[in-house]
């Protein structure tokens, strides 16, 4: 366990971190679905992981990284698939959809939303909308909900996320 391993390297040099390997998920899906919530839905209908737009997997990053917190690694890492980006983009959930509406003043379906997604190009308002919305759920709704859970029990444990070429801190 964490606290184990932690109680052996006490009075050494070695500072323990922890990394989630998983927290949206990882594209193909292996779960059950035995957890509840709102699954996210890519380009092609399928549903892929789970939504941060959802209020309960919400209150579940937030209990899960304030338990991590409150061990006080030296670090904590998340694994990439905090992007919620499969082989495609996503998510065209009805939660994304009625917010993409709503933002737009448009009356998209999940099906004409990733329609319209699918042929756009960048420039175009709502393919540009689509994305941003994306950027936007990543950044508050994914890495800034962990960002706060962990800064609620200790601000100054650095984080970030694992993504190969690239640095992204959840700061």
């Amino acid at each position: 366990s964490y606290r184990a391993l932690k109680a052996e390297l006490a009075g050494s040099d070695v500072e323990l971190g922890v990394l989630l390997q998983a927290i949206l998920g990882h594209w193909p899906r292996t779960d059950k679905d035995i957890e509840p919530g709102m699954r996210t839905i890519d380009q092609d209908g399928k549903t892929v992981r789970f939504c941060p737009l959802d209020p309960g997997f919400a209150a579940y990053i937030d209990a899960v990284f304030t338990a991590l917190a409150k061990e006080r690694p030296a670090f904590i890492l998340t694994d990439d698939d905090v992007r919620a980006f499969s082989h495609g983009c996503e998510c065209f959930c009805e939660r994304h959809v009625k917010l993409f509406n709503s933002r737009r003043g448009t009356s998209y379906d999940s099906d004409a939303l990733r329609a319209a997604v699918a042929k756009g190009n960048p420039g175009d308002a709502d393919y540009d909308a689509f994305f941003a919305l994306h950027r936007e759920m990543m950044e508050n709704d994914v890495v800034g909900r962990i960002r706060r859970a962990i800064d609620a029990v200790d601000p100054t444990i650095p984080a970030g996320v694992c993504i190969a070429g690239e640095e992204h801190r959840l700061c």
